[in-house]
């Protein structure tokens, strides 16, 4: 009796934790939705900047404390506005303590054009 090798008891490589903003663009004060996949069980801190974001819903995942837990797939969903962020580029950091791991995305902020009560734009001077 010849001895086969088992070539598919190879282990699959784990994939990499990933980010994506939606939209890449937006105007000041917009929400917009950073979605993680292939996260670790891990109380998950997300930050722009280096300062701690204040999620407005937790779409996919879990709340713990000010962080949030992927679900049991390893992704995560949730939802935060940019009304306290300047116009201009800005880096969005997402840490999972424990595993010592981090990633980053970036983000356009746009101004917000003002208006007057009768709909004209502020900034024509006319």
């Amino acid at each position: 009796m010849a001895h086969q090798s088992d070539t598919n008891n190879t282990n699959p490589k784990p994939s990499q934790p990933s980010l994506e903003v939606r939209p890449l663009t937006v105007r000041v004060g917009n929400l917009v939705v950073l979605l993680g996949r292939d996260w670790p069980d891990d109380a998950l801190t997300i930050e722009i900047d280096g300062k701690s974001v204040q999620v407005h819903d937790i779409l996919r995942g879990s709340p713990i404390g000010s962080d949030v837990r992927p679900d049991g797939f390893g992704n995560f969903s949730v939802q935060f506005a940019t009304r306290d962020l300047d116009p201009g580029t800005h880096e969005i950091t997402t840490s999972a303590r424990k595993h010592d791991l981090q990633v980053a995305t970036k983000i356009e902020i746009l101004e917000r054009p003002l208006f007057r009560p009768d709909g004209a734009h502020i900034q024509d001077r006319q």
